[in-house]
Order: C-alpha cells, then structure tokens, then sequence
C-alpha cells in the first residue's frame, strides 16, 4: 500500500503533537506527585517507590495503548518507525522546552493551594477540635461534680 509523502508528513507531524500532548500528561502526573508531598525521585520511603513505580508504569501503559490506536487509525494497523521517532521527539522536546515553563508555574500554584487549604480548612478545624476538647473537659467536671454532690447529699 503506497502513502504519498504528503500524508507522511502529515501523519509526521501528528505523531509530534501526540508526544507533545504525552510530555504535558507526564507533567500532571509529576503535579499530582508535588501534590503527594513527593518532590523528586530519589525519594528512600516505599511510600515514594511504590508511588513512583504504579504512576509511571500506568502512564506509560495508557501512552502505548494512545500511540498504538494512533499508528492504527493512521497507517491501517502498520507500524511505521518514523511515527514512533516523531512521537519520542515530541515528548522530548516538550520535556526539554516546555516542561521547563510549566512545572515551575505549576508548583507554585500546587504551594499555594496547599497554603490555603491550610488556613481556611485545616486551621479552623484545628480551632473547633480544640473547642470541642475544652467544652468536653468542662462538662465532664461539673457532671462528675453534680454527681459527686449528689451522691453525697451536699
């Protein structure tokens, strides 16, 4: 089956966008790692290794699962070296160019939003635990009071 190199191109320059488009999915899961509280991969807990390990294997599953329904519907279910290339190169140069922008950006925003859960969530109920403990402190002194006095007869 011939293609005309028009539609190589084409189909070329699809499978770049794809590797860009799994360049950017790779940077959600990094943000969902910050969100962890799991900066870098060298982390030494199972915790992290074990994060690490499901996320990525499971990322890369859904890209070849993605790049495989790509090439099918591009080139009628045949393999074509320069499609998987362009694919590579995309998400490289997204790593190498865009990434480079974006993680930093979206760290930041991930910081801040931690900070304000922690004021207007965590803090408050901090501050209605502690209320909670004093009024059950109180109550229990003056019901073993009551029932000491009234035990008693005083």
């Amino acid at each position: 089956m011939e293609i005309f190199i028009a539609e190589q191109c084409k189909s070329l320059a699809e499978s770049f966008i794809l590797g860009l488009i799994f360049g950017a999915g790779y940077d959600i899961i990094s943000i969902f790692y910050s969100l962890c509280g799991i900066r870098s991969k060298d982390g030494k807990s199972r915790k992290a290794v074990l994060l690490f390990f499901t996320g990525d294997s499971l990322y890369m599953l859904w890209m070849t699962i993605c790049a495989s329904l790509f090439l099918y519907y591009t080139n009628y279910g045949q393999f074509r070296l320069y499609l998987a290339a362009g694919c590579a190169i995309g998400f490289a140069v997204y790593r190498k160019s865009l990434s480079r922008v974006v993680m930093p950006v979206a760290e930041s925003i991930v910081s801040l939003l931690k900070r304000m859960v922690r004021i207007t969530v965590i803090r408050p109920l901090g501050y209605m635990w502690t209320l909670l403990a004093v009024a059950m402190v109180w109550l229990v002194r003056h019901t073993v009071g009551a029932l000491q006095c009234f035990l008693t007869g005083k």
